[in-house]
């Protein structure tokens, strides 16, 4: 998030797109989660990214984030789901964010056991 949008930012490059639709934008297609509306054109570019990527040999693979919308097959669906799902057949170590109460639908949805993958716990300290 950069003052207060929402962006997909590619880390190798450093290109970034503006991922919210802004008010004063005539944007067709959207794709609504919750409170916030998102452009369809900048998903594809980010999924675009992840497929370049996941061809790559890359330390880490970084998806930030996988949620509501990746679980209806929107968003970075379903390029992010290929590479989640057969995590294990790649050179790149995949690094997902998901929010902390959707871990048991993140492992449904992705068909893993809880056993196969390591756990990061991230505190927002800018809370307290």
């Amino acid at each position: 998030m950069i003052e207060g949008k929402k962006y997909l930012y590619d880390i190798s490059s450093g290109k970034k797109k503006l991922l919210e639709v802004d008010s004063k934008e005539k944007e067709v297609n959207i794709v609504t989660v919750g409170r916030y509306k998102f452009k369809k054109k900048v998903f594809e570019w980010g999924k675009k990214l992840l497929q370049k990527a996941s061809k790559k040999n890359y330390s880490y693979l970084i998806i930030d984030e996988i949620g509501p919308l990746e679980f209806r097959g929107e968003g970075l669906s379903p390029v992010a789901d290929e590479i989640i799902r057969n995590y294990n057949s790649y050179n790149s170590k995949i690094i997902v964010v998901f929010r902390e109460h959707l871990t048991s639908h993140f492992f449904e949805h992705f068909k893993l056991n809880p056993t196969d993958v390591e756990f990061f716990h991230l505190v927002d300290y800018s809370q307290y």
